[in-house]
């Protein structure tokens, strides 16, 4: 839907649609494996979402 009172050239019109178009290929994080979770040595802040499938968490 265009903004009332705003005009764009058939250039500007283009460039928008390229633009809407556009998607970065950057590949969809995968989540880290048992054995490249125990290899990080720093501390790490684990965010948990209301019903997930976390049912034991252990802490070496």
């Amino acid at each position: 839907m265009p903004t009332p009172g705003l005009q764009l050239s058939e250039e500007q019109q283009a460039l928008t649609l390229s633009a809407i178009k556009f998607r970065i290929a950057v590949p969809w994080e995968r989540p880290l494996t048992d054995e490249q979770l125990a290899a990080v040595t720093a501390p790490l802040m684990v965010r948990v979402r209301p019903g997930s499938d976390l049912r034991s968490a252990r802490i070496r």
